[in-house]
């Protein structure tokens, strides 16, 4: 785990998402324990908090709400961050440049669109 002061973020963009993040949970919706942890083999940065009347952790990847990113990439991290906090979800917090905030809960299971049968 690091601390937002001490960490190496890839861009300036993905250290304004995830310190909007952090405000977010800390100080809007009240989250207890906010950390942030990086995982440098998948370019990986996501915070994990709790609320005060449930110490059931929740794990948080941010996102800019422009940002495209692929089923396979979310497999990807879900099956990385599930595994290492033994977590039921996974909750992508898209993020706005007006500091909207939308949370979107991901559990595992998560399968790509049929394709669709072209009409006969």
């Amino acid at each position: 785990m690091e601390t937002l002061e001490n960490a190496v973020f890839r861009s300036l963009k993905q250290k304004a998402l995830t310190l909007q993040l952090y405000k977010d949970l800390r100080y809007v919706r009240a989250f207890d324990d906010v950390k942030m942890h990086q995982v440098d083999e998948l370019d990986l940065v996501y915070l994990t908090g709790h609320l005060p009347e449930n110490n059931e952790q929740e794990v948080f990847f941010p996102l800019a709400a422009d940002e495209a990113i692929s089923l396979n990439r979310i497999a990807i991290i879900q099956n990385h961050l599930l595994h290492h906090h033994n977590l039921k979800r996974l909750t992508l917090a898209l993020i706005d440049a007006d500091s909207t905030t939308v949370y979107f809960c991901i559990t595992p299971g998560l399968l790509p669109p049929s394709e669709v049968e072209p009409k006969k």
